[in-house]
């Protein structure tokens, strides 16, 4: 019964302790839309992504969390994040990417939510217009556009995080074993002296 209640135990603590880092998982997280006591989401003030959350209706519970706690720039958002002040920052992924990569303890949630990435402005008929969009457009052919997010967005240096599901492992379990051990030493021992007890009343 000891065995079996240190198992349940040890078992019981490695989910709890290892449960996931991600605070939220996405934008439709429900603990954006209703955030827990104390916690804090924020945006940029005045930005288009905060335009973006005001805009849309089922955001809306989420526009006023991350109104009242608007940062003038994103550099004080990112080290209020890294501080603990902050619990999520909504941001453009471009930028946060680049975050993570610097920064290990960051972590980007979800999947991009505000549609494509960046574009380049032209006039119409431009003359170079042709041109860029063919050289763009081998950018990604040849690989070169993947090559450059690699460079710039991959976590240089951080441990790989991984999404596959906890698995307990021999580390976990060594508090068991170690009462088997005594459990079969003492019994040992026990019979042992059993033994010489009832030689010698003999």
């Amino acid at each position: 019964m000891v065995i079996v209640a240190t198992y349940t135990a040890n078992l019981a603590a490695f989910l709890v302790l290892d449960r996931s880092e991600h605070l939220v998982t996405d934008i439709h997280d429900p603990k954006l839309r209703d955030p827990l006591v104390g916690a804090r989401y924020a945006t940029v003030r005045d930005s288009a992504v905060e335009s973006y959350l005001n805009e849309k209706v089922e955001f809306d519970s989420i526009s006023k969390q991350v109104t009242r706690n608007s940062y003038e720039n994103s550099s004080s958002a990112i080290e209020d994040l890294k501080l603990g002040k902050l619990e999520a920052f909504i941001w453009d992924s471009a930028s946060l990417q680049y975050e993570r990569s610097v920064n290990c303890d960051l972590v980007m949630a979800g999947e991009p939510t505000f549609g494509p990435g960046f574009g380049i402005a032209m006039r119409k008929k431009d003359k170079l217009l042709d041109q860029i969009s063919l050289l763009l457009l081998s950018f990604h052919e040849n690989g070169f556009m993947d090559s450059l997010r690699l460079k710039w967005t991959l976590n240089q240096g951080c441990p790989q995080r991984t999404s596959s599901p906890a698995t307990l492992k021999l580390e976990n379990m060594v508090g068991v074993f170690i009462l088997i051990g005594i459990g079969i030493i003492s019994g040992a021992i026990f019979t042992a002296i059993e033994v010489v007890y009832k030689r010698k009343r003999n």
